[in-house]
């Protein structure tokens, strides 16, 4: 996955270990993993034409927000917003 040509990373997690590293991030295994995710709902969309179908390949919006601290988000975003003026 991180080797042209290849659909295996060119080490083990183990030894990235070894080596040092904390924390594993392979850009592709990210990235392939969202962009089979979307190519996943877009053809359920296509052949179902229907939302609906594809609530079971989606995150929770709740949830997603959650994990993105959308919440402190709009706390600190508060902060900046202005009333509205009478007209």
């Amino acid at each position: 996955m991180d080797v042209p040509g290849s659909d295996v990373p060119a080490h083990t997690i183990d030894e990235y270990a070894v080596a040092g590293a904390d924390v594993i991030l392979l850009w592709y295994t990210l990235l392939g993993a969202a962009s089979k995710g979307v190519t996943d709902v877009l053809s359920v969309l296509r052949a179902r034409n229907d939302v609906a179908a594809v609530k079971d390949l989606v995150t929770d919006q709740r949830a997603f927000e959650g994990l993105m601290g959308y919440d402190e988000f709009e706390r600190r975003s508060a902060r900046y917003a202005t009333a509205p003026t009478a007209s």
